[in-house]
């Protein structure tokens, strides 16, 4: 048995959770992929791939648009229903 299989797991889950995250947070910039690829200097194809947790965040990325939000780097580990309460509320 892989010993690794359940971090692996643990970690996919989170990515796509954060994936989510991130286009919630695009949706509420009211940006779609290309213009937020712009105001946030990256490519559209990686904007596809964070939202669908499909590869590593940049920090950078992150940090540009929790600003534009105005939420703290800590509101990302809440759970989906806090999180999007503090993003429109």
């Amino acid at each position: 048995m892989d010993t690794n299989l359940g971090w692996r797991n643990t970690y996919r889950a989170f990515s796509r959770n954060l994936g989510w995250k991130l286009r919630m947070m695009r949706d509420y910039l009211s940006l779609n992929q290309a213009e937020a690829a712009v105001k946030f200097g990256v490519s559209e194809p990686l904007i596809t791939q964070y939202e669908g947790g499909n590869t590593n965040v940049n920090l950078l990325y992150i940090q540009a648009i929790i600003r534009a939000c105005g939420v703290a780097f800590d509101d990302l580990f809440l759970d989906n229903k806090e999180f999007v309460h503090k993003l429109y509320y």
